[in-house]
């Protein structure tokens, strides 16, 4: 290799396509830390570099934050902000997207710590203390001797030389994502057990586990309004979208937009637990939540009074359960029916514990019949798979009206009375 002659290295430039063939060690990729080759003339024109993955980048995305000032920052920000926009949807973008929610939570850390020291930066009090700190070990006077990724140990040496100092912007970073996180447990739970723990104690603190006898008015079984409190993890595609516009779009029983604004003043609608600007906009990893007043449609039981069941012992060994389903009733919790679905109606009739009772097969809500039930995830597993693989047969009987006497079978579309849809 012809190392520093330019116009005879067999490497380029990767900014302005000379010939050069000595790779620094403090010229790297700011994002991805990639060893790079850099000229002497763009190397001093540049306080920081980009990757040809990364060149998009170039503007907006700045290790060293401390040489910008506070326009500059909140700039750069709205650039990311609008960059992700663009990379939302796709598993292919998935680490794009932590990296520069990650760049915009650290520029907002900086912004906060701009302001705790009295108020943001004027452009001419920015000032270069020797040049940006070293993107690996962090010193301002290395001239990326330490190599960084390449340099094996000599990161540890150098941080251990510091007393373990990290710098108070990455340990304010640090206790954000560690607050986050531990809403986002308090919120949903860490593991499943716990997650169905906490759906049956609301099952009994509502009071919806109960018979079907009751809330019945003129036959129909009517469930009193109650709260309850819905959270959601934030999907890649909604970051960095206002809060508010995602809920109205998401959410088809959410309110209009002033009233949307006004749970979010009084914190009927929080983001990991904490109220929130009108004006805030989705990060990765966010939870948001909302109370809200369940009003569940009625359900016509007419003069049943009781739900019937029965426990069939399996040649095989445990059990399952089969249920007579009344017309009108999901068979889950689904939509806007909770209390009013045939699993949580039948724990109760049984005695069993709520949210234990398992569907293996779904029926329609129009549709009155046999639904057959579980509570041993190895019963509902072996039983599903023979449904699933056709050792099950479905029989369906339709109750028409008209003469039928000397016909043998429909031809055509089947339709609902009225017109609705295909059946």
């Amino acid at each position: 290799c012809l190392y520093g002659l330019q116009g005879e290295g067999v490497g380029k430039c990767v900014y302005c396509d000379v010939g050069w063939d000595t790779f620094k060690p403090g010229n790297v990729c700011t994002v991805c830390r990639e060893q790079l080759l850099v000229c002497n003339e763009c190397e001093s024109s540049r306080g920081e570099y980009h990757c040809f993955d990364h060149k998009d980048l170039g503007d907006i995305y700045f290790t060293d934050l401390s040489v910008f000032t506070e326009d500059e920052l909140r700039s750069q920000r709205d650039g990311l902000v609008n960059y992700l926009e663009g990379i939302s949807v796709g598993k292919r973008w998935k680490s794009r997207r932590r990296t520069v929610m990650r760049q915009m939570e650290k520029i907002d850390a900086h912004l906060e710590g701009l302001y705790e020291t009295g108020g943001s930066i004027r452009a001419e009090e920015k000032v270069n203390s020797g040049g940006p700190a070293c993107r690996s070990c962090g010193e301002v006077t290395c001239a990326g001797d330490c190599w960084g990724y390449f340099g094996g140990n000599k990161r540890k040496e150098v941080m251990d030389n510091r007393g373990g100092e990290l710098g108070k912007e990455k340990q304010k970073l640090k206790a954000n994502h560690n607050e986050v996180f531990a809403v986002k447990k308090k919120l949903q739970g860490k593991r499943k057990g716990k997650k169905k723990g906490d759906l049956a104690d609301e099952i009994v603190n509502l009071g919806l586990n109960a018979p079907l006898s009751s809330f019945v008015v003129n036959g129909m079984r009517v469930i009193p309004p109650y709260f309850r409190t819905l959270s959601c993890n934030t999907k890649g595609k909604w970051a960095g979208e206002r809060l508010l516009t995602m809920v109205e779009r998401e959410f088809v029983t959410s309110a209009d937009s002033s009233t949307n604004e006004r749970a979010l003043k009084l914190g009927v609608m929080l983001v990991n637990g904490k109220i929130v600007g009108r004006e805030y906009r989705m990060k990765q990893g966010d939870v948001c939540s909302r109370t809200i007043c369940a009003h569940e449609p009625p359900v016509w039981v007419g003069e049943k009074r009781k739900l019937g069941w029965k426990k069939v012992e399996l040649p095989s060994g445990g059990s399952v359960y089969a249920l007579d389903k009344p017309t009108g009733i999901p068979v889950h919790p689904v939509g806007q029916y909770f209390g009013n679905s045939l699993t949580i109606v039948g724990e109760k009739e049984i005695g069993l514990e709520p949210n234990t009772l398992h569907p293996l097969h779904r029926v329609d809500k129009p549709v009155s019949g046999l639904v057959i039930c579980a509570v041993d995830k190895e019963v509902s597993k072996v039983v599903s798979q023979k449904i699933q693989g056709g050792d099950v047969r479905k029989e369906y009987v339709a109750k028409v009206a008209g003469d039928f006497r000397g016909v043998k079978g429909v031809d055509g579309e089947v339709r609902v009375e009225g017109g609705g849809r295909i059946r």
